[in-house]
């Protein structure tokens, strides 16, 4: 059917090509080369045995941390329309991590504590996207003019409510 001696080497020419291409629609910008560094290292992590060996998820990390960077920055390039900020940066960054935990410790069937660490810095950078993401929406909606009066006009009826409400005592 195929050889498995040639199966990453066949697989990582299909990615720089798919890049490569992706490239002269504009579908990715300069950052080709973040890209081809991301398949770099998950190419070493493969060769060098994968989820055989736990010290290969030094070359699993900074592959999915460069790889989550390009995609941002990516996104950020493309949305003209569509606020891509900061949040979406700390939400890949835990996606990275996540991944990290999925590719290496999950698949490599060792869930022993001490190999779940790659999910506290994927809950934390997740945990703070979805802070700035609250943030940024809270900021926003201060200088609406909607918002502006719909507050105080809801905290006005919520109170007559309540003070004129005949109380189930009576």
């Amino acid at each position: 059917m195929y050889n498995n001696k040639n199966l990453p080497l066949g697989i990582g020419l299909v990615a720089i090509g798919a890049l490569l291409l992706f490239a002269q629609f504009g579908w990715v910008g300069e950052h080709i080369f973040m890209y081809l560094l991301a398949i770099g290292f998950f190419a070493a992590y493969k060769w060098a045995g994968g989820t055989k060996r736990y010290g290969n998820i030094g070359l699993l990390i900074p592959g999915s941390i460069i790889l989550a960077i390009a995609i941002f920055a990516d996104f950020e390039r493309l949305s003209v329309d569509l606020f891509f900020g900061p949040r979406w940066f700390f939400l890949l960054l835990g996606g990275a991590f996540l991944a990290v935990y999925q590719v290496h410790t999950r698949m490599a069937g060792t869930d022993a504590g001490s190999r779940q660490w790659p999910l506290y810095p994927a809950g934390g950078l997740a945990g703070f996207g979805l802070f700035v993401a609250l943030v940024t929406q809270l900021e926003a909606w201060r200088h609406s003019p909607v918002i502006n009066y719909a507050v105080p006009i809801l905290f006005i009826i919520v109170g007559a409510v309540l003070l004129f409400r005949r109380s189930s005592k009576e």
